[in-house]
């Protein structure tokens, strides 16, 4: 086993892999088409003519990633991520269907939890929840032109999401470049009113690289997409706001499972803030390109509309997820004696069956 295969043995292990669906050919083919026509074309535009090779991965991690071996780059996309995504579209296409965001977040926290190997806490928490996806069985769910409309509004929120990430990428292989540029300059002084309004928050070279690569990458998907879409333009702009609702939900659920991270965590004010910044960023580089392209009144009016019905969405979603992972720390700590008698090994066999996970690496 040569050293590239090991560090990816190693990437594996550490994100945990779901089985592959009944069609992995054709799924691997579907993102190897949306590779070279959103990740590839972008990269060459900024001057990366090597294009990584692409992994692609179907794991409880989800999140998209990006690393080097010696010369070589690789670039993860986990298509996981675009079921959590569509999950989430779905629940809100209807206010129907609003209170299953109970079932989809129960489902990721107990995924997040066996990532950090809390096998006796996921356990319980699966075995208390059997029917969490029933949902997932209706007519409503399964029929062929929902699940059209939400692949759409989907791939569009992926293609933002990995794009994000490729400008990680771009970071990482022209720092000085990126960072003296003046394009890098112009957001440092955009942000900084914002930065402003929340001074008490510590804002450091991190937090400007998340907002250029959402920049970046908003841009760049509003310039590919904007003006072929068949979404209206509520929906269109809403979708850009949600990834990063969806994002922060799931990083929050991650860090939930640190034993020292106290539940109590003062709402998470620094991060939350620095979400709001980055939303209000979000803001401007769409505000900016409507304006660019001369877009109508109307439509920038309906942008401003969509920006602060997200805020609002988003400050319910986040009170939802905290409550969410309280309840669940509390109720299932203290029904894990029940299952007491049941080996690691028994754990181990019924979580994997329940998540659908292809081995233990644990």
């Amino acid at each position: 086993m040569n050293k590239d295969e090991v560090f990816i043995n190693y990437l594996l292990s550490n994100r945990i892999r779901k089985l592959p669906p009944a069609h992995a050919n054709d799924v691997y083919q579907l993102y190897a088409d949306k590779y070279k026509k959103w990740i590839s074309p972008f990269l060459n535009k900024h001057n990366i003519e090597e294009i990584p090779q692409l992994l692609l991965l179907n794991t409880l991690k989800k999140t998209p990633d990006f690393f080097i071996i010696g010369n070589k780059n690789f670039f993860v996309i986990d298509y996981s991520m675009h079921r959590y995504f569509y999950d989430i579209n779905y629940i809100f296409s209807d206010n129907e269907f609003n209170e299953y965001i109970v079932n989809a977040y129960i489902k990721l926290y107990m995924e997040k939890a066996y990532l950090k190997e809390r096998i006796d806490f996921c356990h319980c928490l699966c075995a208390n929840t059997t029917d969490i996806e029933d949902y997932k069985l209706t007519n409503s769910y399964r029929n062929d032109d929902t699940i059209q409309y939400l692949c759409d509004k989907t791939d569009l929120q992926e293609m933002f999401l990995l794009l994000h990430e490729a400008c990680h990428l771009l970071f990482c292989t022209f720092d000085k470049n990126v960072k003296e540029s003046e394009g890098f300059q112009v957001l440092k002084d955009n942000l900084q009113p914002i930065i402003k309004i929340n001074e008490a928050v510590n804002v450091d070279d991190e937090f400007y690289e998340e907002c250029y690569c959402d920049y970046k990458s908003i841009f760049y998907t509003l310039e590919e997409t904007y003006f072929s879409t068949k979404l209206s333009n509520e929906e269109y702009f809403s979708l850009f706001f949600l990834t990063l609702v969806n994002v922060y939900v799931l990083q929050f659920f991650e860090r939930c499972q640190n034993k020292s991270y106290n539940a109590q965590y003062n709402f998470e004010y620094d991060r939350i803030a620095l979400f709001s910044m980055r939303m209000a960023n979000l803001h401007a580089t769409l505000f900016n390109f409507l304006s660019a392209h001369n877009q109508n009144d109307e439509i920038i009016n309906k942008l401003t509309s969509v920006y602060y019905a997200s805020l609002d969405r988003a400050a319910d979603i986040f009170s939802k997820a905290h409550q969410i992972s309280q309840c669940l720390e509390e109720e299932i700590s203290n029904s894990i004696s029940e299952y007491e008698h049941l080996t690691r090994k028994d754990k181990i066999y019924y979580i994997e069956n329940y998540l659908l996970l292809v081995n233990m690496n644990i």
